[in-house]
């Protein structure tokens, strides 16, 4: 239990960190030989006894009187005299100790927040812990402090996970609004249409059309110009590759038998969309869980489960095609994509002609690093070099699919044009 007691001196004297009143709480100290307070009336809270010789114990208080002092730990009733004890505090519940932290540290401050970290790892939050951490990496991937404690938290939380009884569920020790139900994702059949639409004919991916999607081209277009009528030609016309039926339909316009034709791997834009936007900067810098992947996101919301999953790609992809400010501007600019809004929010302030607007939590201004450094930076280009890769003229999609509003949404703003946050 000393053990305990010393992460909470450890944190209280690190530079800059916070008061001891904050981190255990408004206690309520008594005197040794002066006597003290009647008895405790709060049920067995938990508190810190000091005793003269230095020594310190931390448990639960049952019972306080002139006489002595009784606390619990863990089912074991420890006596102290009062005249051996220096001071008694009570302490408050762990989840509020931490809020006064958080509330006291900087969100940029990655030293006191790994400190909170391994306080809250002795107290056993372990889950709390690992969310604080993982926000570290966010701030600092490279850290080696912040990496050990994550491989550390993880098994941890694992380890519980595993030993809880079937059945059971586990209490979320995070103090915020329960998040909404599982961010919706696009199905299997959804991606596959969108990516025909950005198939390159002259780069063709994998692609496999069946026997009967031949045979409705024939039937559904049979008086159509571009369908042979030569019972040969119509023969020849199974015996054509993949692409060739799907040049056939777009030269048909056969929207409804786009669908048939089965991409199975990214075209060659959203490969690029992939590997040099979604995975290299836009989720590691915009849709994390204090950004736009959590609920404080405003309206502009993405997904970051199983972040390198299809559907969550995809799904990031149609929600900044479909996303429009509050003058209707679109988030991607496709003729022009070097001004694409997209990249302006993710620009500098000063060096933005759409600054990314100021970012609040819990009602108070919160630091905001840039994305990306400059017009030259590897990613501005990279992701002008994504959307010119895009189909052009860009098309609508036709894809039904309504974004999930996380709890952080403005009132009222869920489908109209609004500024991203």
């Amino acid at each position: 239990m000393a053990r305990r007691v010393r992460r909470a001196i450890r944190l209280r004297l690190a530079p800059g960190a916070i008061a001891l009143g904050l981190l255990l709480g408004a206690g309520i100290a008594t005197g040794g030989q002066d006597g003290g307070p009647p008895a405790v009336q709060v049920e067995e809270p938990e508190c810190i006894v000091t005793l003269k010789d230095g020594g310190q114990m931390s448990g639960r208080l049952v019972e306080e009187t002139e006489a002595e002092i009784v606390i619990r730990v863990g089912e074991v009733r420890t006596r102290f005299a009062r005249e051996d004890v220096e001071r008694l505090m009570l302490v408050e519940p762990v989840l509020e100790r931490y809020r006064g932290m958080r509330r006291a540290i900087a969100d940029d401050d990655a030293e006191q927040r790994l400190l909170v970290s391994e306080w809250l790892m002795s107290e056993r939050q372990y889950a709390l812990a690992l969310r604080e951490v993982r926000e570290v990496l966010e701030l600092e991937p490279s850290n080696p402090r912040a990496r050990e404690l994550e491989l550390l938290l993880s098994q941890q939380v694992k380890l519980l996970a595993s030993a809880r009884p079937p059945g059971e569920e586990g209490e979320d020790p995070t103090p915020h609004r329960t998040p909404p139900a599982e961010f919706p994702l696009l199905s299997a059949e959804q991606i596959n249409l969108l990516r025909v639409y950005e198939v390159d004919l002259t780069r063709p991916p994998k692609m496999s059309v069946s026997r009967e999607t031949v045979e409705k081209i024939l039937d559904y277009y049979a008086e159509h110009e571009l369908v042979p009528r030569n019972p040969e030609q119509r023969r020849a016309l199974f015996r054509k590759g993949a692409h060739e039926i799907l040049a056939l339909l777009f030269d048909l316009r056969a929207r409804e038998l786009y669908g048939q034709v089965r991409v199975e791997e990214d075209p060659i834009a959203f490969r690029r969309f992939r590997v040099d936007v979604h995975n290299e900067w836009l989720l590691r810098g915009c849709a994390t869980n204090r950004c736009h992947g959590g609920q404080e996101a405003g309206r502009l919301y993405m997904a970051n489960q199983r972040w390198r999953a299809e559907p969550t790609v995809y799904t990031n992809f149609l929600i900044l095609d479909r996303f429009r400010t509050s003058d209707g501007r679109p988030l991607i600019d496709y003729e022009e994509p070097e001004k694409s809004l997209l990249l302006e929010i993710a620009l500098p302030k000063e060096i933005s002609t759409f600054p990314h607007p100021v970012v609040s939590e819990l009602g108070r201004e919160r630091p905001w690093r840039a994305v990306i450094s400059s017009r030259d930076d590897a990613n501005f280009k990279k992701t002008v070099g994504w959307i010119r890769e895009m189909y052009s003229p860009h098309t609508d999609y036709p894809i039904e699919y309504t974004p999930p509003v996380p709890t952080g949404a403005e009132e009222g703003s869920a489908g109209e044009p609004g500024k991203p946050r």
